[in-house]
């Protein structure tokens, strides 16, 4: 197994989106945001799959996530959204949300790309572990070029994020 970085950005100050783009062969990536913080607190970190450098904004994303958390659960479903989010992240050192997206199909134009999500954070109230596992696809056949990554309200106020190519085979 191989993981190859081939897109970063690591934010410090506000800012409205993050775009990482995937200019490579590869069908599968994986997606990492790391301590993440939101400007506003409980704010959503959303994502959107890019055609042609662009997000795609249209209501089809479909998904379905629990959402785990001390003292029990929630299962969420929506279809027919204009993205797909994890957990709400918090203003407070504490509070950073941290996860990873496995993206799939990015390259085939003939299947939907989908991607796996699993999250993790502090409660913004409570200070309660939580953390969110699930799925999401893109309603639309087409070719994904890359993720953009946004807020709910409010904009990033700081945190790292990291998109690699995955292969069964090591890269140079």
């Amino acid at each position: 197994m191989s993981l190859k970085l081939i897109d970063s950005a690591s934010i410090t100050t506000n800012t409205a989106q993050v775009v990482l783009n995937n200019n490579n062969d590869f069908d599968v990536h994986l997606l990492q945001y790391i301590n993440v913080h939101t400007t506003v607190d409980g704010a959503s970190l959303n994502f959107r799959f890019n055609n042609g450098g662009t997000a795609v904004t249209s209501s089809n994303y479909d998904s379905a996530e629990t959402l785990l958390y001390e003292g029990g659960y929630i299962n969420e479903q929506r279809t027919g959204a204009a993205a797909f989010s994890t957990h709400r992240i918090g203003t407070a050192n504490q509070e950073a949300g941290s996860g990873h997206l496995w993206l799939f199909c990015f390259n085939d134009a003939s299947m939907y790309s989908f991607a796996t999500i699993e999250g993790n954070n502090l409660e913004n109230t409570t200070g309660r572990p939580r953390g969110k596992q699930g799925g999401a696809t893109l309603t639309i056949a087409q070719v994904n070029d890359g993720v953009t990554l946004y807020t709910s309200s409010g904009s990033i106020a700081k945190g790292e994020f990291r998109l690699y190519a995955y292969s069964r085979w090591n890269m140079v």
